[in-house]
């Protein structure tokens, strides 16, 4: 038997070797895993990351997850979360049990998950509200049963408390949500810039909420960076211009640092009246500011983010990320796709992907818009994120 400090007898990774090159010792520095179960959606679907940080490149990490001694699911990371890791490797994951699983056994705590990555291995964290949201399903039920509730009282209960239970053929959202007027249903949700397509749809269906990006244009990078900054100093003069900036005359407010251009309605401002607008709706910028971060903090809205360059996955979930350091947010990303025009699929817990017909023109907006596509699909998404 080789001596355990022989140098020249270790392989890849820090492993001794024995006959046929077979490892026959621990590495000599164990590495942990980061990252945790982030989302369940029922009946047996499981959403999270991890990885391990500085761990060799060609090492590939693999997930079980287990209910007490029951491994009830494997896999590997398929997508990258620089959100949560912080280096280019896939973390994240989306999970399917190999059987279904009850609310009563994810409520009971004794789900847990671990990583190995070759030779390194380590838990993942379970959040309490993995187990608490079945939990409440399961009281609820309880309830509606000892009550006699039928499952439309259980689903405005379970909306009306934003319990986010995920089980959509017990608790009916999906029906609940379809009740809701066109109104009710584009006032759901508030708009993360790009262009004001989106807008356009709200006031469609008689919802015109104000808000900060509703009007705004506002690149990917310049948005992250925003949020990052809690755009800070939106509505100071400084980094503020009014000045016409559409082929019909109309003003524009734009923060230049953010490249954030905004609708003000303004059309031929005489040259003594300038200063007042421009003072009148740089104070209606740092209003409007504070009002989209206490939104953001409240959690209440569900975020709507059009680009007519689709987003990647990755950038979905670091947009996704930067909102979530805010308060627990959930992310629409409309994309378009007249085959699919409608449906909503889901990425993660809270990020969901939309699909219209197609985008509307960036020379005539509010002329091209495709309301019903719009409203299809906005009514299926708030299904998926109340059921």
């Amino acid at each position: 038997m080789p001596a355990a400090n022989d140098q020249s007898l270790l392989g890849p990774h820090g492993l001794l070797l024995g006959p046929d090159n077979y490892p026959i010792a621990a590495p000599v520095a164990q590495l942990a895993p980061k990252g945790c179960i982030d989302g369940f959606s029922p009946p047996n679907r499981f959403f999270g990351w991890a990885g391990f940080l500085n761990a060799p490149a060609d090492l590939r990490t693999r997930i079980v997850i287990k209910l007490g001694d029951e491994i009830i699911g494997s896999g590997e990371p398929t997508f990258d979360r620089p959100d949560v890791m912080g280096a280019p490797q896939p973390a994240g994951f989306v999970i399917d049990a190999t059987r279904v699983l009850s609310h009563e056994e994810i409520a009971s705590g004794a789900l847990t998950a671990e990583a190995t990555a070759g030779p390194h291995n380590g838990p993942l964290l379970i959040p309490s509200y993995i187990a608490s949201r079945s939990f409440d399903f399961v009281a609820l039920s309880y309830l509606a049963r000892s009550s006699g509730w039928d499952r439309n009282d259980v689903s405005a209960l379970a909306a009306s408390a934003s319990i986010g239970l995920k089980d959509a053929a017990v608790i009916g959202a999906p029906v609940a949500a379809r009740s809701l007027t066109e109104a009710e249903v584009v006032a759901r949700f508030e708009g993360l810039g790009h262009n004001c397509e989106f807008a356009f749809a709200q006031r469609h269906f008689g919802s015109d909420p104000t808000s900060l990006l509703r009007w705004a244009s506002i690149p990917y990078d310049l948005l992250i960076k925003g949020l990052q900054n809690r755009f800070s100093g939106v509505g100071d003069p400084t980094y503020t211009t009014f000045e016409p900036f559409w082929d019909d005359g109309e003003y524009a407010t734009r923060d230049t640092r953010y490249d954030m251009a905004a609708h003000t309605h303004e059309r031929d401002v005489p040259k003594h009246r300038y200063e007042a607008l421009f003072t009148q709706h740089c104070k209606r910028l740092a209003w409007l500011r504070r009002a989209f971060v206490e939104s953001l903090e409240e959690s209440v809205k569900i975020f709507v983010r059009v680009d007519y360059e689709p987003l990647t996955e990755a950038q979905a979930h670091a947009l996704f990320g930067e909102m979530n350091k805010y308060g627990r947010n959930r992310l629409l990303i409309v994309r378009a796709d007249r085959e699919r025009s409608g449906a909503v699929e889901t990425l993660r817990p809270d990020l969901c992907v939309g699909y219209i017909s197609s985008f509307s023109r960036w020379e005539a907006v509010d002329k091209y818009v495709q309301h019903d596509s719009w409203l299809a699909m906005l009514r299926n998404a708030l299904a998926h994120f109340v059921d």
